[in-house]
């Protein structure tokens, strides 16, 4: 287990797993705008998604390292030892 001088932090937009949730969020505002029956009317379209959506969370969080600072930070989201 990491000591609490080993665990590095980093401000949440430089979160890729932040990265992705916000660009799916994204995606699914657009479609909705564009065809908010889509998911209604490909209900195998709305499995995919949510697979992916789901695999890429898990898969992102296997490769993450660092936690994420949410709020002030004192050296403004650049990464560096917990106090």
């Amino acid at each position: 287990m990491a000591s609490k001088e080993d665990v590095l932090t980093k401000g949440f937009w430089q979160s890729k797993t932040m990265k992705f949730n916000v660009l799916t969020l994204l995606v699914t505002v657009v479609t909705f705008l564009v065809d908010n029956d889509f998911f209604v009317s490909n209900p195998t379209a709305a499995t995919v998604a949510g697979v992916v959506v789901t695999v890429g969370n898990i898969g992102l969080r296997f490769i993450t390292s660092q936690r994420v600072q949410i709020g002030g930070d004192k050296n403004d989201g650049q990464i560096s030892a917990t106090d």
